[in-house]
């Protein structure tokens, strides 16, 4: 004979939602649940998803915060994860290897070519 379903509570959803933000998996959180992984994926899924979305909201809000203020971490760091920029060593900075640099070329179009 099959257990019985124990669908979570209103409660327990909630607390998904916030153990999903911090980044635990489903099996993490069912364990501090205390309900089995399966019956959380199947009822909760969407909790999960949304904890995930909520967290990360979150973040990005903290980092156009810090933009705003001019922190320039948080720009260098928007630029290169969002915009493909990079950091070019200068010129006259010495080699720390002590090997000649290679030649750097950029591509700024969006599909790749064809060679």
């Amino acid at each position: 004979m099959a257990r019985p379903v124990k669908k979570p509570t209103e409660e327990q959803r909630k607390q998904i939602q916030t153990l999903a933000g911090f980044g635990l998996t489903q099996e993490q959180i069912a364990r501090v649940i205390g309900i089995d992984r399966k019956t959380l994926a199947k009822y909760c899924s969407d909790d999960y998803a949304k904890g995930k979305d909520i967290a990360l909201t979150q973040a990005v809000q903290s980092l156009f915060h810090n933009i705003k203020k001019g922190k320039e971490a948080s720009i260098f760091f928007y630029l290169k994860t969002q915009h493909r920029w990079r950091e070019i060593p200068k010129d006259d900075e010495p080699n720390r290897s002590g090997a000649e640099r290679p030649a750097i070329n950029f591509v700024f179009n969006d599909k790749p070519t064809k060679k």
